[in-house]
């Protein structure tokens, strides 16, 4: 599979680490489920209005996570035929390594595309 990488806008270094942040708030799911949209969406919405490629990170983060909430409540339900439990882990590793690249992209001042994501949030105002 190819990952999608658009172009950095006049990324600087400040609005790298910030937009990488946004990226890992997704592992704060591990503390508290609902945070790992919780905390991106919080974040995104104290900061989008103070950086536009925040704001195009934040779209693109929250879409990501909500789509796998989705994919993950399916996989659950499909437990009951026993191929949820493969799912499930597929999910999980997936779910980490693409988080992981999406915050390394925008450390590189890129916006990665996550795979497979619902656009809930249009990708660009």
């Amino acid at each position: 599979m190819q990952q999608i990488v658009m172009p950095p806008k006049n990324a600087n270094k400040n609005d790298q680490d910030i937009t990488m942040i946004c990226h890992l708030l997704g592992f704060c799911g591990f503390i508290m489920p609902i945070l790992h949209i919780g905390a991106p969406l919080l974040f995104w919405l104290w900061k989008k209005d103070t950086s536009e490629d925040l704001d195009r990170h934040g779209r693109e983060v929250i879409n990501f996570q909500l789509s796998w909430t989705i994919y993950f409540f399916i996989a659950t339900v499909l437990c009951i035929i026993l191929i949820g439990f493969v799912l499930l882990g597929i999910l999980a590793i997936s779910w980490v390594i693409l988080v992981i690249i999406g915050a390394l992209a925008a450390k590189r001042g890129e916006l990665y595309r996550y795979p497979l994501t619902i656009r809930f949030f249009s990708p660009e105002p």
